[in-house]
């Protein structure tokens, strides 16, 4: 999809970890766009800030959290440990959606 936006002049952003960046999955899933690395993960500031530095220059931001995703498999979805990762990540949304333009969805 990046690479359909990319060929048709639209810009395109990924938020995600640093540490994964020259992964053979992250070069694939993402080709076409710029990445945006996450170094502070759980850090809900420096994550929105990512964010809009990737919508300084770009038409679409992917984000990725991987927490979530990784509690989900490690304790299964509905477990205390990913309802309390789920109410972290809602936080960190509640904040990223205060810090953005209204142009935003």
């Amino acid at each position: 999809m990046f690479q359909r936006l990319a060929s048709g002049g639209r810009d395109s952003g990924a938020v995600t970890l640093d540490r994964f960046a020259d992964s053979a999955l992250t070069r694939l899933a993402f080709a076409g766009t710029t990445h945006f690395p996450v170094s502070a993960e759980g850090d809900p500031g420096h994550f929105a800030d990512l964010v809009a530095e990737a919508l300084t220059g770009a038409d679409v931001v992917y984000c990725y959290e991987r927490m979530l995703d990784h509690d989900g498999h490690g304790f299964g979805v509905g477990s205390w440990q990913w309802l309390d990762r789920l109410g972290a990540v809602d936080d960190s949304i509640a904040h990223l959606i205060s810090t953005l333009p209204p142009t935003c969805a």
